[in-house]
């Protein structure tokens, strides 16, 4: 039976417990003797460490933890694939380089178009990376549902066993191959979830996991995967929660209504994955947060071809504002409508009031991040701003956002005739000034400004006086009471948290906030990998010490049958002998019985 099962999964070596029978007394010439009579076969055990079986049950949940979180890793890294010049980390630096270019040569027609395209290829990639995400979020999703679905077979399974385990012995048998049947559903039970496994003296087992009974004897819970809604969700506030475009589901046990939150093992894993995705969903928007806002407020900061200033991303006829809930510690956009980027349509003629204010989160800030239709439509390319409207010197400081239009000292003129002018002798215009305080058409220093919001952080803008730190600067003005609520309590803006009043990057450029971002990402991978290789070598061990208890070996079983094999041949012949005697004493003596 051994050697059949060797390789039978979850099997357990099983031994022969034998004991000496009852003597025969038979008189002899000096007393009574007590002859023997054999061997009989007290019972059958199998051979088990129970600490073994606890130990690797815990080990598995934790390598099966991290195998699915290292998919889902390797699965991040096809969608931010970053290697060649497809990947968003390209994208951004194009974007970037067209408005360095755009800076030097601001009166090109086909400059200002090379911007447009670049914008509409990073709002199309980052769409794509973030419906890539939701994909993601939802697979992952349905996989749970099945892996509910498999856990509720195996404790069916492991009640089943129950029953028939102690119904057999019961009547003096033994259930030793039910057992192993019962111990290998059990091992696959501790893939989805972790569990303490107990047997009671009736040979029934208990299963509890985080403090909730799956199995008890013949009874067990039933789980579900459905609709459910978070905490904050189901609460009465209203402060701002993620919106990442996908129906969220959590584990119901059937008997209470309550949800049931795995604390390893495969399911553990997919709702951190679950919450991984909505994280990089999040740095999306983030992102895409910063363009509506900060980057927007520094392009109306300019001069377009016409002497105005309007999005440069978003829906036409809206204005975007950044802000940050404290409560729930998410950067949001506020949307409404404006009546200030060069509307003549109805839409932009509407009042801006509360009721046509929108909260912008998640998702629903990416779905914004197109650009602004005025710049696709025929002659868009004269609506990108990349002259200067301001220019701030070093007191930058005293100066507010909303003031910078008041102040005359700061306030640059647009000079049409000037850009007509330069444009009817060469074509282009390099200067910056014209008159002490007028801009035309060729002016690039708002191009300038736009692209070191990528690769200079709000700290360096600041302190070298740009006039792009007054933008910067509009939401920490804004949020000076949160910021001294947020500090240490002196006043301070140390605290990182403050960081997210200035802009949904905090005080990060934005190649430094992708960039760190994506260093994350290879980190936890690797990680991760790492992490796999060492449970690995450690189950490798936890086994070998199982199989120590429970394997079969087979040159001891091989051994075991030589044994008996040479004991039944001694015997034959025992028999054989007495045999022969009998029939010579019967059939050979001639006379005999006459």
């Amino acid at each position: 039976h051994n050697i059949t099962n060797a390789s039978t999964p979850g099997y357990s070596r099983q031994s022969a417990n034998s004991v000496t029978t009852m003597a025969e007394f038979r008189t002899g010439v000096y007393g009574a003797l007590a002859v023997g009579t054999g061997v009989d076969i007290q019972s059958i055990t199998r051979s088990r460490d129970i600490f073994a079986d606890k130990q690797y049950r815990n080990e598995n949940s934790t390598q099966e933890y991290l195998n699915a979180r290292a998919k889902n890793y390797d699965d991040l890294e096809v969608v931010f694939n970053d290697a060649g010049e497809i990947g968003l980390a390209s994208t951004i630096g194009q974007f970037y380089k067209s408005w360095v270019d755009l800076s030097t040569n601001a009166s090109d027609i086909n400059q200002r178009a090379v911007v447009i395209n670049q914008a509409k290829i990073l709002c199309d990639l980052m769409k794509n990376d973030t419906k890539e995400m939701q994909n993601q979020i939802n697979s992952t999703y349905a996989d749970m549902a099945m892996h509910v679905g498999e856990l509720n077979e195996i404790l069916e399974e492991i009640v089943n066993s129950n029953k028939l385990i102690v119904a057999r012995e019961a009547t003096g048998a033994n259930a030793n191959d039910l057992r192993d049947k019962r111990d290998l559903l059990t091992d696959e039970l501790s893939k989805y979830v972790n569990i303490n496994v107990t047997e009671t003296a009736t040979g029934h087992y208990q299963i509890n996991s985080g403090g909730t009974m799956l199995v008890n004897g013949i009874d067990r819970l039933h789980f579900d995967l459905s609709r459910g809604l978070s905490s904050a969700q189901n609460s009465e506030d209203k402060s701002v929660t993620p919106d990442y475009g996908v129906a969220d589901f959590n584990i119901f046990i059937k008997e209470s209504k309550q949800i049931f939150l795995p604390q390893n093992g495969i399911l553990k894993a997919e709702f951190d994955i679950v919450d991984e995705c909505k994280a990089y969903i999040d740095y999306m928007a983030n992102i895409a947060n910063f363009m509506l806002t900060t980057f927007n407020d520094q392009h109306k900061a300019g001069y377009d071809a016409e002497g105005g200033s309007g999005n440069f991303f978003g829906t036409f006829g809206k204005t975007y504002e950044y802000a940050y809930d404290t409560q729930t510690q998410v950067a949001y956009v506020t949307m409404k409508n404006d009546n200030s980027d060069n509307s003549t349509s109805s839409s932009s003629s509407s009042s801006s009031s509360d009721s046509n204010e929108e909260r912008l989160s998640g998702v629903k800030i990416i779905d914004q991040f197109i650009v602004n239709s005025k710049l696709l439509g025929g002659g868009g390319y004269n609506y990108v701003a990349a002259a200067t409207k301001y220019k701030v010197d070093n007191n930058y400081a005293d100066v507010k956002y909303e003031d910078l239009e008041k102040e005359e000292n700061h306030k640059l003129l647009w000079d049409s005739d000037f850009s007509r002018s330069v444009i009817a002798t060469d074509g282009s215009v390099t200067s910056v000034y014209y008159d002490g305080g007028s801009v035309g058409i060729g002016d690039g220093t708002n191009a300038v400004y736009l692209s070191e919001l990528f690769n200079l952080s709000y700290d360096t803008i600041v302190s070298t006086g740009r006039a792009n730190a007054a933008v910067l600067r509009k939401y920490e003005q804004q949020n000076e009471e949160m910021i001294n609520k947020f500090g240490d309590g002196n006043g301070s803006t140390n605290n990182p948290a403050t960081h997210r009043f200035i802009s949904a990057l905090g005080k990060s450029c934005i190649n430094d906030y992708y960039t760190l971002t994506m260093t994350d990402l290879a980190f936890d991978a690797h990680t991760m990998d790492d992490k796999i290789d060492q449970q690995e070598a450690l189950m490798v061990q936890i086994q070998n010490w199982r199989d120590s208890a429970a394997g079969v070996d087979w040159n001891e079983e091989l051994t075991n049958m030589i044994k008996y094999q040479k004991a039944f041949s001694a015997c034959s012949r025992c028999l054989s002998a007495m045999d022969e005697c009998l029939d010579r004493l019967v059939n050979n003596t001639g006379v005999v019985g006459r």
